[in-house]
């Protein structure tokens, strides 16, 4: 096979458009091909001279059948960390459904005499109004500058 034969049939073969009886020539001319080309087809002629013998399979659906066996507590050991993780949640859901109860039936206040708890009432919408109230102060403040502003406006008019 002289080189430029050789050039075509392995650019052939890198470009995966050659047929069986191509890769078996050049597979038989390896010791012809340069360095790098002989090297690999020298490593697919070993590789494909490679077998397994007749106990790997043998070997290998021996272990595939066989269960493995763990006791009781061998999952308990490997799982220790999940399991207390588990009670730790349970524990805090379980408290904070506890508080969340106990706060939930207490009353803020609590008056028998409904004349105190009018009062008691009146004081708490007292003290809400008077904090509203103190934002009208801000808008009526507002409301002369916007006067004072349209007087302006006119007179430069």
């Amino acid at each position: 096979m002289d080189s430029n034969q050789k050039k075509q049939l392995l650019d052939k073969y890198w470009k995966a458009e050659t047929s069986n009886e191509e890769e078996l020539v050049l597979k038989n001319s390896s010791e012809q091909l340069d360095s790098p080309e002989k090297e690999y087809f020298d490593l697919l002629n070993q590789l494909e001279a490679q077998s397994l013998d007749a106990s790997f399979d043998d070997d290998l659906m021996q272990k595939i059948s066989t269960p493995p066996s763990m006791s009781g507590w061998v999952v308990y050991k490997n799982n220790y960390k999940l399991i207390a993780a588990s009670i730790v949640l349970v524990m805090v859901a379980g408290l904070l459904i506890f508080n969340f109860q106990k706060q939930k039936s207490t009353p803020l206040a609590m008056e028998d005499d409904p004349k105190k708890a009018f009062e008691m009432t009146k004081k708490a919408l007292m003290m809400i109004s008077s904090r509203l109230n103190k934002g009208t102060d801000y808008t009526n403040e507002l409301v002369k500058f916007e006067q004072t502003k349209s007087k302006i406006n006119k007179l430069e008019n």
